[in-house]
């Protein structure tokens, strides 16, 4: 039986981790982004910090390993969601609807009546998920970022989402024994070319472990990897859900 998929909502420690996932989640579609609008939907580890502290953001956890990641900010009685990606992997298997949930229950939480998100046309895989969810498009800006066409999607709270699976989808608060370790090893002020990946998926089960930088690893063109070698690799490889 397959482990099941904890959700935890991220710390500050986690910030090089989601940045290269988000990198990797959006780098497939890189050329349907303008360069500006790539920048600004794969944000670095100094960027995510700065949207921790406007809003929390959560990490989608299986077996300790990251599999995706969503935030979210409170705009007036809105919940608007952002960041959200998904390992390759993990498609299918109910990460990106865990995270929408979690969002979801948050937003109630806060008591907000309405939830609402920006998405480019060309990332139909997450629109779909989105439509799933209850999500519908509206005539409401922004209508670019940087020049790459965006469009708003909301959802009322009294709209209805997907039943929950039968499998359980545990809540966790940050812990250490994930990748909140990083910390130890990193400097917060470190792009994401801290974390290396692993594009073979081997010991996929493991989130990151220590030992050396594989020499195809560093030749990848991820142009937020640099010179510094790092004594852990990320086994991460994503795209939005």
């Amino acid at each position: 039986m397959a482990a099941q998929i904890e959700i935890r909502r991220a710390a500050p420690e986690d910030a090089p981790a989601i940045a290269s996932l988000l990198y990797e989640a959006f780098v497939e579609f890189k050329p349907l982004y303008t360069d500006g609008g790539f920048s600004a939907t794969t944000l670095d580890a100094a960027q995510i910090l700065v949207r921790m502290h406007e809003g929390p953001a959560w990490l989608a956890m299986r077996s300790d390993i990251a599999l995706g990641t969503v935030a979210a900010l409170v705009k007036a009685q809105s919940a608007y969601i952002r960041g959200m990606a998904v390992l390759p992997s993990a498609r299918a298997s109910g990460v990106g609807s865990a995270l929408l949930r979690h969002v979801e229950d948050w937003a109630a939480s806060q008591g907000c009546s309405r939830l609402f998100l920006s998405t480019t046309p060309f990332l139909s895989a997450a629109i779909r998920l989105y439509e799933k969810f209850g999500f519908q498009r509206t005539g409401e800006g922004p209508h670019e970022l940087a020049g790459t066409p965006l469009f708003t999607m909301e959802k009322n709270s009294s709209a209805k989402s997907p039943s929950r699976p039968a499998e359980v989808v545990k809540s966790l608060p940050p812990h250490p024994s994930h990748v909140t370790h990083l910390s130890a090893q990193f400097s917060l002020q470190l792009k994401p070319s801290a974390i290396r990946t692993n594009n073979q998926g081997q010991n996929r089960r493991r989130a990151y472990v220590p030992g050396p930088v594989a020499s195809n690893e560093r030749k990848r063109s991820n142009p937020h990897n640099d010179a510094t070698r790092s004594p852990y690799r990320c086994l991460a490889n994503v795209v939005v859900a």
